[in-house]
């Protein structure tokens, strides 16, 4: 699909300007309120843009492309970062940030309002979530990269010359795919928002929502926006996908690393200040908000940090709140073990041609752009049916609508997992195994499984990691009775950050940080040891 989509480039580049073409159209036909939303949401996703992108692609390049020491612990810390869920995020910048942040309360100006809140929290987290993100992506193009192109300029220009001129505008399209997954994911985000009271296009639908108001009488026009920025999520593939090798293309030689010099320990201390206010001070804010002590002294307040109480409330917190944590995985299993099982025969419908790709490609851009309350909703108005008693035992008695809109969100990611892990396998053993007489079930039982197990697993515990941390649709269809670690989180960091929700919120960044751990362990172990 990706050669295809490079020699017929103005084929999808067409329908994309016509398709943007008629969504301006429907933005500027659709009511002020929803004008005033959606330029809202994409200026919002701009600027977490603007912040997160050139910070992502300078540390790639570093981490990628350099002799920078300490690479391998940056890289740690960055994947640790990788699936923390935003809610996460949203608590450990408050407990350092916030209006009882430990860090607001030591300030020397006491009646001073918060440094982390309103419009400036939500492009300030965002970009930190996002970051890990945009090293990923432009990491893996810098990877893919020529290294005999670097390797010819380096005979006649300096290492940041060629930076510069070769290596950074070859890796381009993925930079600005980068650039277009940050607006999209952020489009559709309601947990910093909603916190933080930014009203943007996916948090007013969530409002109405939770409030009981029929979208068809909504302020904001539920369809408009959702098309906009699905536009947005086809272009990501128009870009990206011709830079994906095919087969034995992928298995190019190590990139060139430029040597830094002088500079090589400056830049290191400079990337390790940068990777301590993104992970560490956050970090820091939820071990002692987990782990402070008030003690009255006549009628003074004296706080007090104690270790002990941190430690034995971060690790009481997995049983404290088991039942949250049980259903969590519960409906993270089934949407992640669903996701690896539709993956397969769309990843191979995908890998085959252009008829077979349309499906794949058509739910992932729709589990990437329609916002979750959206979503949401869509599942409700199926489920929710009295004349239906199944329908109705399916969404008050069961963990389908939650299950089924997770699954919509985890599905591209473990979509994208699968079809690049079907693309790497040879076409000639294939071929061998049908002269053989094999049959198509029996070739990808026996031939394609066997060679992707390690992708498989890397793309189950990627969606696993991703339905344990969406909020936005599954809040809205939880039967009665069940509670998530997310909803519980969330509720909570409304009425500000104190211990117990410092120390479940360290439990639960451990556990996201081993689940990313796996995940790069195991796309290691797909991409043979060369990630």
């Amino acid at each position: 699909m990706a050669s295809k989509l490079g020699r017929g480039g103005w084929g999808p580049l067409g329908v994309l300007v016509v398709g943007l073409v008629l969504a301006i159209g429907l933005a500027l036909a659709a009511d002020a309120r929803t004008r005033w939303l959606l330029g809202s949401s994409f200026l919002l996703g701009a600027q977490v843009a603007m912040l997160a992108v050139p910070l992502g692609t300078v540390l790639a390049w570093l981490l990628v492309r350099s002799d920078l020491p300490g690479r391998a612990i940056a890289g740690g810390v960055l994947a640790a970062m990788l699936f923390v869920p935003l809610y996460v995020h949203v608590a450990a910048w408050d407990a350092a940030f916030g209006i009882q942040g430990w860090l607001t309360l030591a300030s020397l100006q006491p009646g001073a309002g918060p440094l982390v809140s309103g419009w400036r929290a939500a492009v300030w987290i965002h970009a930190v979530a996002a970051v890990p993100w945009v090293v990923l992506i432009v990491g893996a193009a810098l990877r893919l990269a020529r290294p005999e192109l670097d390797e010819q300029a380096l005979l006649d220009a300096a290492p940041l010359q060629v930076a510069c001129r070769v290596t950074l505008p070859t890796s381009l399209p993925l930079i600005v795919g980068a650039c277009l997954w940050t607006v999209v994911t952020v489009f559709g985000e309601i947990t910093i928002t909603d916190v933080y009271q930014v009203r943007t296009y996916a948090e007013e639908l969530y409002t109405q929502v939770a409030l009981g108001d029929d979208l068809g009488a909504a302020r904001a026009n539920p369809w408009v926006g959702t098309f906009l920025v699905a536009l947005l999520a086809l272009a990501v593939w128009v870009v990206c996908l011709p830079l994906v090798p095919r087969g034995d293309a992928a298995a190019t030689r190590a990139p060139v690393r430029f040597p830094l010099g002088a500079a090589r320990w400056p830049l290191a201390a400079l990337v390790g200040a940068l990777l301590c206010l993104l992970a560490v001070v956050p970090l820091a804010g939820l071990i002692y908000k987990a782990g402070v002590v008030v003690e009255l002294d006549g009628d003074e307040r004296l706080r007090q940090w104690s270790a002990r109480k941190c430690v034995q409330l971060t690790l009481a917190s997995p049983w404290r709140f088991r039942e949250e944590l049980a259903w969590t995985l519960a409906i993270g299993q089934l949407a992640s073990l669903t996701a690896v099982a539709a993956a397969i025969p769309l990843a191979l419908g995908a890998v085959r041609g252009r008829v077979g790709a349309l499906p794949g490609w058509l739910l992932v851009t729709l589990g990437l752009s329609v916002p979750g309350p959206l979503l949401a909703v869509a599942v409700i108005r199926l489920l929710n049916r009295p004349e239906g008693p199944l329908l109705i035992w399916l969404y008050d008695r069961s963990l389908f609508a939650p299950g089924i809109v997770q699954l919509f969100r985890t599905l591209p990611v473990a979509f994208l997992i699968v079809w690049h892990a079907l693309r790497l396998v040879p076409a000639e053993t294939l071929e061998t195994a049908a002269l053989e007489g094999a049959g198509p079930l029996v070739r990808l039982w026996k031939v394609v499984v066997p060679q992707i197990t390690a992708a498989l697993a890397c793309a189950w515990l990627a969606s696993l990691a991703l339905s344990m941390g969406e909020l936005g649709a599954s809040i809205l269809t939880v039967p009665p009775g069940v509670n998530t670690l997310a909803i519980r989180i969330f509720g909570l960091v409304h009425y500000g950050v104190e211990d117990q929700l410092a120390a479940l919120s360290l439990a639960v960044a451990a556990l996201f940080a081993a689940l990313a751990g796996g995940v790069l362990w195991l796309a290691c172990v797909a991409e043979g040891g060369n990630l």
